[in-house]
């Protein structure tokens, strides 16, 4: 399997989770010049912007721990282009998340809500 197989596992894993967790899935994978954007999902007025990481083991830090300040960034850009191109409503609750996953293991998903701040 490679890192891009893996990666599109991961993200399925962590679409599914999010599901059963009462949000609607709006997008996935989102490509700007800015960055990409893992999954986006919306519950009413909230919108999710998703970080899926997948890790092997924990050998070298849990997977949320690799979404380092230069990838928050990235994904923060990239929301707010997303925002401005699919028209969001300014009234919108915007929320950065991060899923990791261990060896695509469901059993493994660590959800970290407001995983980080657009400061």
């Amino acid at each position: 399997m490679t890192s891009r197989d893996t990666g599109a596992a991961a993200e399925q894993l962590a679409k599914h989770f999010l599901e059963q967790q009462g949000f609607s899935f709006v997008a996935e994978n989102y490509h700007c010049p800015q960055g990409e954007i893992d999954l986006v999902f919306k519950r009413q007025q909230q919108w999710l912007f998703v970080e899926v990481k997948n890790r092997k083991n924990t050998h070298f830090g849990t997977p949320a721990e690799w979404v380092t300040k230069t990838k928050q960034r990235k994904i923060i850009l990239s929301t707010q282009h997303f925002i401005a191109e699919r028209a969001v409503p300014s009234s919108a609750q915007i929320r950065f998340d991060v899923i990791g996953i261990i060896n695509l293991e469901a059993s493994s998903i660590e959800w970290i809500q407001n995983a980080f701040l657009a400061n």
